[in-house]
């Protein structure tokens, strides 16, 4: 079985590498990388195109951002965000409310939710399905390569 390349494979895994912080949060390209079908030299290719595809569409997210002058989160806030992120993978099997969340980073309810769906371009529910999607992938491709 041929991997996604490091920077996909984090970008898949986590939605979001963490210096970028203006990427889409449900990648189409991601999606249909996970379901390739395809066997051998074919599925290499078609993963390297959909890297690519990602790639493009994180740069052009960025550039986008960039010309609408959105605002760049304090440190302070992506450390409380690293922070939840880790909480949420943590608490998969008892996911913890947004109020519990934001209580555990320091954070209002508010400001949770903004800053989530700011720089993971979704909500705080939207986060742990995506973590517990990506566990779920982690865990079959782990069984496929036995």
């Amino acid at each position: 079985m041929v991997a996604l390349p490091a920077l996909s494979r984090d970008f898949v895994a986590r939605r979001t590498p963490i210096n970028l912080q203006h990427v889409p949060l449900g990648s189409i390209a991601a999606a249909h990388a996970l379901e390739c079908a395809c066997a051998g030299e074919l599925r290499r290719l078609y993963l390297t195109a959909k890297s690519m595809e990602i790639v493009c569409a994180v740069l052009q997210s960025c550039a986008e951002a960039s010309e609408a002058g959105e605002p760049v989160l304090p440190r302070s806030d992506m450390d409380k965000l690293r922070s939840a992120k880790r909480i949420i993978e943590e608490n998969l099997g008892e996911p913890l409310s947004v109020s519990e969340l934001a209580s555990a980073v320091g954070m209002t309810i508010k400001k949770l939710r903004q800053v989530f769906h700011v720089l993971f371009r979704g909500s705080v529910g939207q986060s742990y399905k995506q973590v517990r999607l990506s566990r779920a992938m982690a865990l079959v491709s782990s069984s496929e390569s036995r």
